[in-house]
């Protein structure tokens, strides 16, 4: 597997190098990111901004109804008022008026606080994506295996992403099981079944076999070449035998 950055930023430390063996959520590289730093730092303050906000807008509806609670009582007296000929229609409707607006502001204040708890929603789920952002300039190895190339060095700066946006930090294999392909001619292919037992010889270790397994075929033949692509499994415990051998 290749292991490419998450977050782009500087090369801050590295604890791995070509050849050294890895378990799974092993530290690799820390990376530094200034950006991103200052990114959750803004995503903080809003949030500390819209809950100072929120305290304005809940005060604002005690204000509001409040204010509909002194109206409410000036037109239930007006009311009273107005039916034994003290008051004029008009003032009673100006009173009644009166209390439908603070009704209104009252509305508009909850509305607000609302709205208001809403951004905070928002700016914590912001807040939440860059502090997962920001985990990932800790690289970790995502399973147990050695590392077979190393691109970075303290300093380096590292993009986020594959292909031409970013480059590989490290490659890892994993070694202790190995897969080897190979490429049998249309006449044995009859003889190959999955799950048949079979031996593997390296040139290297003279007469020295090694026990594999057939696991899968492609189950078809290449029409370039005519030969069908047989994949073989192989315990490897003690790695004695290298990944990329032929």
């Amino acid at each position: 597997a290749s292991i490419y950055a998450r977050a782009s930023g500087y090369i801050r430390k590295r604890y791995v190098d070509i050849g050294d063996r890895v378990k799974t959520g092993q530290l690799l590289v820390d990376i530094e990111s200034p950006e991103l730093e200052s990114q959750v730092q803004q995503a903080r303050a809003s949030i500390l901004q819209s809950q100072s906000a929120l305290a304005q807008a809940e005060a604002a509806v005690e204000q509001a109804k409040a204010s509909r609670q002194f109206a409410a009582a000036t037109e239930r007296r007006s009311s009273q008022l107005v039916k034994r000929g003290v008051l004029s229609l008009q003032e009673g409707d100006q009173n009644s008026s009166a209390l439908a607006v603070r009704e209104a502001d009252v509305a508009a204040a909850e509305a607000n606080v609302k709205v208001t708890h809403n951004l905070i929603s928002v700016n914590q789920a912001n807040l939440s994506r860059l502090l997962d952002l920001q985990s990932y300039t800790k690289v970790r190895a995502p399973f147990d295996g050695v590392i077979t190339a190393r691109n970075i060095d303290v300093g380096s700066l590292v993009t986020e992403g594959t292909g031409s946006s970013g480059k590989a930090l490290f490659r890892m294999a994993q070694s202790s099981r190995l897969r080897i392909f190979v490429n049998v001619p249309q006449s044995e292919v009859p003889a190959i079944h999955v799950g048949e037992a079979c031996t593997l010889t390296v040139r290297e270790f003279g007469a020295q076999s090694f026990p594999a397994t057939i696991a899968r075929t492609a189950d078809s033949l290449d029409s370039a070449n005519r030969t069908l692509l047989v994949e073989l499994q192989l315990p490897n415990p003690t790695g004695k035998l290298l990944p990329g051998m032929y």
